[in-house]
Parts: C-alpha cells; structure tokens; sequence
C-alpha cells in the first residue's frame, strides 16, 4: 500500500497510473489544529512501478511532499484504440432510434438492409420507418472533378456539372456521379455559370488530420480539441499522443474518437452536444460544427499568389466568424495575419500584428440576415497586389487594398467562431484564383419573373427570352436585340420564368450531396456498385453512392426528436 497526501493528488494520480492499476482510494477526516484535514490513501497494485517526486517547498523541519507517478515505460505510449476503415454510418428511424453500421442495401419492395456490428444477420427494416441515413464512404475518383455550373430545379433542387448545350426544350448536363443527364427546360429555375476549373491545393474537412484548435475562454489551459479539467492538468480528450488529428472525448464513461463511440452503453444526443459545446469545433459528416464562443479551428496551407479561398457557412442563432488568412501562428490574435470577420449584417478586412494589433481595412454588407441560415463564402486575394475581396452566395460585398507591407507572415488558415449559437463549416477549398471579379453589387432578378432574367458580371442585367447556350454562349432575345449573344464568362446567373415550387410527394427521398447539392427523387435501389433513382426534374438515373452525405425518407411524416444535437 502507498500513500498521497491529498486528494486532488489522489485523482492526478490514478489519471496517471491509470485506473486499471488502482485497487481503491480510502479517504479519512482528521483531527487538524485548525480544520479536519482529510487523509488519503491510493492503494495500487503491489507490481505497479512508482517514483516518488517532490511537490512544492516543505515547512522548515517538515518532510517533503511527495506526490507517486509512475515509471517512464520502456515502450511506447499506448493511445486509445482507434477503429480502422471508414467511419460507421448511421441509421435514424421515425421513433428517434438510431442505429451504427453499414448500409448494404435498399429496394423500393423489400425495403433497407442494415448490418449492425453487434449483430450477425442483417436488419431488414420497413421504408415506412426511415427518416434518416448519414452516408460514410470513400472519396469516389471523379470527386475532384471542380463543376463549373449550378442548376437550381423548380423545387429547389440543385446539382453541379457542365453544361454541355441548351435550347428552348431541354438541357444536355453533365456530371461526374450520373454521366450526362437531359433536363427538360421547364424544370429548371436557374442557372449559375463558373468563371474556371482550377485544381484544389486543399479540399475538404475529410477528418481532423492536419487541424488544430482550442478555446481562449475556456477554464483551464487550452487543449487541441478536448476538454481540460482543473488546475492539475488532467487532460480528457484532446490529440492522443501517436494517434496525430483524433478527436478523443471521455463523455459517461465513454470514449467517443471523432464522434464514433468506442464500446459502452450508447451516450444520450444531448450529451454529446454537451461535449461538443465544452471543447470547440468538432468534424461531424463532412463538416466541423461548433457551439461556442471563442473555439479555433485551423491548419497550414500552402497559399498561391492568386488564392480563392472559399466554404459554405451555415448557422443557428447569430453567426459571427472570423476568418484568418496567411496567419504565422495558429492563436486568435496572436499571429501577423489578415482576418475577414462575417456576421450577419457586414463584412469586415482587417490587418493583424501582435506590435500594432488590428487596423480594419474597410467593410461591406453581407446581406446574411434571417430568414437566411446559410451561405456560400468566397475570399480571393492577390498577395502581390495586396487586394482583397470578398464574394457571398457569388454577389461582390467587398474589394479592399493594402497601402501597407503585406501583414500575413505566414501559411495558417484559421477560423474562430465569435458568435451565439451553432456555427457548420464545410466544403473549404483553397486553389488557385484567376483573378477576375463581378465588379459591383449585382441586383437581384424580381420577385415574380414575367420575362428571363440574366444578371451580368458587370452589373449590368437584362430581361426577355432565353433561347438557349452553345459554344460557350448563351443567347437571349430582348427588345433591344432579336438575338443577343453573350460569352458565358461574362455571366453571373440567368434566371428562367418557371412554375410554381410543387408540393412534396409522398414517399419521396430528400438526398443532401457531399460538399454541394440537393437532390429530391424516389429511391429505387442502392448497392455498394451505383444507386437509381427517378427524379421529378428528369425521370430515371443512375448515380454513384460516393456522391452522398445523407438521406432523408418520408418527409411527409412527423419525426421523433431532433436527429443532429447542433440543430443542422
């Protein structure tokens, strides 16, 4: 039997011998000249190696303080076991059940197949119950295939690929995940032309590899996403050693690894997120989410002269983040860097030294106020220029320049949230830039179209018949030209007189797709090979799985509870 003198020491110690190794902690009050002082004793296993190191400066005659820590071993520190192969999906059903797994398979007669790791045989469950599958498969080959224009439907769905022809009947699209598909014209709503293709020099998040973060207002020393207990030091979660970019919790006794649970009983939604708040920005379905104040989430990227750095942002409550770019040190306010602040009425360019501090460079609205709960965020910079702009759902808010030296030191892409509520990241991309910009404010087409309406990338607009694209042009009939022909790089969107958005159909699936894109249709099958579907925007199709994040069924039926504790 070996004993430590107190019981925070108590705790410090079994979080270092590990509790495997302690067989009990007895604790006794005492008598004491001025209070009960409690007497604790750590009974360890007689095998256990131990070394006793002096705490503090002793009373003049006293014995030293003497805290009992472990042997360095000889081998390597064990982590926490990490689960090999893809991430498990996850199976939601009507009731508020949910399920870890693997989807196998699903047939419009038959219904889903689902294997759970702890059962042998495969679920069959009823379509009747479903509300919603998180999809987790491998970034199929033709992922990094960059679209260049966005089809948005009638009812609201839309998909990326290239337009390969359009008339006043259908539209020829391709795509990397359903070949060419035909469209009729009456179907779709708008169009939103691209400006290039560049490759990524970053694409993701895919994991928590290769990003770091922590809090600045959380109690206790920052920890990389985890949660730091007291002033001893005991660290719950954070990067495991020799297990680089994990995500590690201890939530009920558990262990959650970038929110997959390891063994034990299942851990309540509400308590993870409880965790989530505690200790910042979290990777969740291809996104980090974050609940507070303060938490960074950041990595190093390898900027071009002419970078386009953009994601999507999605948001419950008020958003407000800060975004860092070409940062020497990965801290909030502590690197030489510029930062892009957004919160729901504007836009803001600051420069950033820890001599000088922060000096705005200029301004701009952002037009992110309610109803609106998301956006697509683009910030584009010339670093030899010194010239910064910032595009918001593809609308110019803001160009600014830097009269001064370049402030950015640095390689480090940061975010910070600054906002209340639920803050989603997801679909950061950085590549090269090619260097034009929409040079104003566009306008927006009416309320209710009577005519085709095109918005140009000089701000300009125009209103009469679409005819169609061809040869990299779209032409348009107007009352001042009976075929006006315009190069598709001088267009920002052309929105098309459609009906109105139909009612849902019952029995319909909802599919959101990894990065960009919604996509409504009736599920016919699924397999590990390819998924078919039949679409109210273009009949039949066959797509690969690799292109989806999640399924939504039954939208006509009530749900049980909330399925994301974030609020997405």
């Amino acid at each position: 039997m070996k004993t430590i003198s107190s019981i925070t020491l108590a705790l410090f110690g079994v979080a270092q011998l590990g509790a495997q190794d302690v067989v009990r902690i007895e604790i006794k009050v005492q008598p004491g000249p001025a209070a009960p002082v409690p007497a604790v004793k750590l009974v360890v296993k007689p095998a256990v190696p131990i070394l006793a190191v002096p705490v503090g400066v002793p009373p003049e005659g006293a014995k030293p303080l003497t805290v009992l820590l472990p042997k360095p071993p000889v081998a390597a520190p064990i982590a926490v076991p990490i689960p090999t192969g893809p991430r498990p999906e996850t199976l939601t059903l009507l009731s508020g059940d949910n399920f870890r797994g693997n989807f196998l398979s699903f047939d419009a007669k038959s219904g889903l197949r689902w294997q759970h790791p702890a059962i042998k045989q495969p679920l069959e469950v009823d379509a009747g119950s479903l509300s919603l599958i998180r999809v987790e498969r491998p970034k199929a080959k033709g992922a990094g295939q960059r679209h260049t224009f966005a089809v948005k439907f009638v009812n609201d769905d839309e998909l990326l690929g290239e337009v390969l022809e359009m008339d006043t009947e259908k539209l020829l699209f391709k795509t990397w995940y359903a070949g060419t598909l035909t469209i009729p014209r009456k179907a779709v709503r708008s169009i939103t032309p691209g400006q290039s293709s560049p490759t990524a020099i970053y694409e993701g998040p895919t994991g928590m590899d290769g990003w770091s973060g922590g809090n600045r207002n959380s109690v206790g020393r920052a920890v990389p996403m985890g949660v730091n207990f007291g002033a001893v030091g005991i660290n719950i979660g954070g990067l495991v050693p020799g297990v680089a970019g994990e995500a590690v919790q201890l939530i009920e006794g558990n262990v959650i690894v970038n929110g997959v649970q390891i063994g034990g009983a299942p851990v309540a939604r509400p308590s993870l997120a409880a965790a989530a708040t505690a200790s910042g920005w979290q990777f969740s379905n291809d996104a980090f989410v974050n609940t507070t104040t303060g938490a960074t989430i950041g990595r190093k990227v390898e900027f071009p002269k002419l970078a386009n750095i953009e994601f999507d942002l999605a948001w419950r409550g008020y958003v407000n983040l800060a975004v860092h770019l070409y940062s020497d040190k990965l801290e909030q306010y502590q690197g030489n860097a510029y930062v892009v602040n957004i919160n729901q009425s504007a836009v803001y360019l600051y420069r950033h030294a820890p001599e000088t501090g922060q000096s705005r460079l200029g301004n701009g609205p952002s037009r992110l106020a309610a109803p609106k709960t998301s956006a697509q965020v683009s910030i584009r910079v010339n670093k030899e220029q010194k010239t910064f702009a910032v595009l918001i759902d593809g609308v110019l808010v803001g160009q600014w320049n830097d009269r001064d030296a370049f402030a950015g030191k640095g390689n480090g892409l940061m975010f910070v949230s600054q906002g209340s509520g639920a803050t989603k990241i997801s679909g950061i991309r950085v590549c090269e830039w090619d260097g034009r910009l929409p040079l104003g404010n566009a306008g927006t087409a009416p309320a209710k179209l009577t005519e085709d309406y095109a918005r140009l990338a000089n701000n300009d607009n125009l209103s009469g018949a679409f005819k169609g694209i061809k040869d990299g042009k779209a032409s348009f009939t107007t009352s001042f030209a009976p075929n006006l022909e315009i190069p598709l790089d001088r267009v920002g969107q052309i929105e098309l007189v459609a009906p109105e958005k139909p009612a849902p159909v019952a029995g319909f699936v909802r599919a959101t797709f990894k990065g960009r894109g919604l996509l409504t249709f009736k599920l016919e099958s699924w397999t590990d090979a390819e998924v078919k579907v039949s679409s109210p925007n273009f009949g039949g199709a066959t797509f690969t799985p690799d292109i989806f994040s999640q399924l939504e069924f039954n939208l006509d039926k009530p749900r049980t509870g909330n399925n994301d504790p974030l609020g997405f």
